[in-house]
């Protein structure tokens, strides 16, 4: 399967995280495009889309901000929710006064070397690391077409020395829930995740064939156009419009009668839906959520007591994640106050 960024991922990506030379970068999954597949199976696998949404909707609900508006808010934890980062770029005036903030898509960022003392300062923006989008019909090449930035501190010494007399000085706060990549809550679960959107797959070709087994069809050959003709009769009752319709056959001795092979006569419907469960719940549980699958099949009942224990609890358990967020986003707005959601 490739993806709206013509990736290919039939199997689950691996997380990596180094320097890579070459590339003047850390490289980010063994492919460098980590972070592009999860993007993409964030659009195919319903469970993590779920998942991620609900996480963020639980820790974007914000309050005092200015610097910081409250569709930025949702952005970061949109992003956080997903890869466990964010990135915004920060704009100065030369008193290295933050002047605006707007996130970027934080797959578009790759991170530097570390310096002598462990501590990475720069990064690099690249709008597509996998080179297949273009710009004014030139393809971009990620090795010539990223761009450098510092990472924010908060340091105005530091920022003062790095911006001088640039009166276009930007950089870029880098947050991750590690000291370089993040670990995204999803990547110990990316084989469920993968398995999940390989059995919607699977399941989509069977009703678009009619539930039609594979199978090996054999028949006396005759001439080319003959051929082309019983294959293309095949392929007009192959589908879902094409349910019921009926193909006839006829032939001068038995010897010519077609006769088909099925090579998968076992129905899978049976077996997608329990390993398609089997994922859902391994992807829940990996976001700390399987209570609400519980919530959606009905098995903890429909009381509102019940259900506001579980919204209460969840909203506990990402306390620390959304003190370690306002902590960070404090830096460049010190009035924005993270909250719970309140659902006394």
């Amino acid at each position: 399967m490739k993806s709206s960024t013509g990736i290919n991922i039939k199997s689950a990506p691996r997380f990596f995280d180094f320097f890579n030379s070459n590339y003047g970068c850390r490289y980010y999954g063994d492919d460098n495009l980590y972070p592009q597949h999860l993007q993409d199976f964030l659009q195919s696998s319903p469970s993590l889309a779920e998942c991620v949404e609900r996480k963020s909707v639980f820790l974007s609900n914000a309050e005092g901000y200015e610097i910081l508006k409250k569709k930025d808010i949702e952005t970061i934890c949109n992003s956080y929710s997903l890869f466990g980062g964010f990135a915004l770029l920060l704009t100065y005036n030369l008193l290295g006064d933050i002047q605006t903030v707007s996130p970027i898509p934080f797959e578009t960022i790759r991170l530097g070397e570390k310096g002598e003392d462990g501590i990475i300062t720069y990064c690099y923006y690249c709008a597509d690391w996998s080179g297949v989008d273009t710009v004014n019909t030139e393809r971009i090449n990620p090795n010539t077409d990223k761009k450098r930035y510092y990472l924010f501190t908060d340091s105005i010494e530091t920022r003062l020395a790095r911006l001088g007399n640039d009166t276009n000085y930007s950089d870029i706060m880098y947050f991750s829930n590690r000291a370089t990549y993040p670990n995204s809550p999803a990547t110990p679960v990316m084989n469920y995740i993968s398995s999940e959107v390989g059995i919607a797959n699977l399941m989509y070709r069977n009703i678009r064939t009619n539930f039609t087994p594979s199978m090996v069809i054999s028949h006396l050959r005759q001439s080319e156009e003959t051929e082309r003709d019983f294959e293309e009769n095949l392929g007009r009752l192959q589908g879902d419009e094409n349910a019921l319709k009926i193909m006839s056959f006829s032939y001068s001795s038995i010897d010519e009668k077609p006769e088909a092979i099925n090579l998968s006569p076992e129905d899978y419907t049976a077996r997608c839906k329990d390993a398609s469960e089997a994922c859902r719940s391994s992807i829940f549980s990996a976001f700390n959520q399987t209570q609400f699958l519980r919530i959606a099949d009905g098995s903890l009942g429909f009381g509102s007591e019940a259900i506001q224990e579980i919204f209460k609890y969840y909203n506990f358990f990402l306390a620390s994640e959304r003190q370690t967020l306002q902590t960070e986003l404090n830096k460049i707005d010190p009035n924005l106050i993270l909250e719970q959601i309140n659902y006394a």
